[in-house]
């Protein structure tokens, strides 16, 4: 699988001041994301592929929800 990447977008996530492991859960999301932007995983999932304890993964969605990354609609996360 791959993604279209363009510099402008990590100039976007330049400018909302992404932590590293912020960065590190959206290019592992992306590998796994789906038509339509869906995301076919669980935090828990993410938290043993990535070796982030299960509340820092929750602060993670937390913030990247905050920062417009990630939007819940429905209760599909994209």
């Amino acid at each position: 699988p791959y993604v279209f990447a363009f510099t402008s977008n990590f100039r976007v996530f330049s400018d909302l001041d992404i932590s590293k492991n912020e960065f590190r859960v959206l290019t592992y999301i992306l590998e796994y994301m789906e038509f339509g932007n869906l995301i076919n995983l669980s935090q828990s999932s993410l938290c043993k592929a990535l070796n982030i304890a299960s509340g820092n993964m929750s602060n993670i969605f937390k913030k990247l929800r905050q920062k417009g990354i990630l939007v819940e609609h429905h209760g599909h996360l994209y």
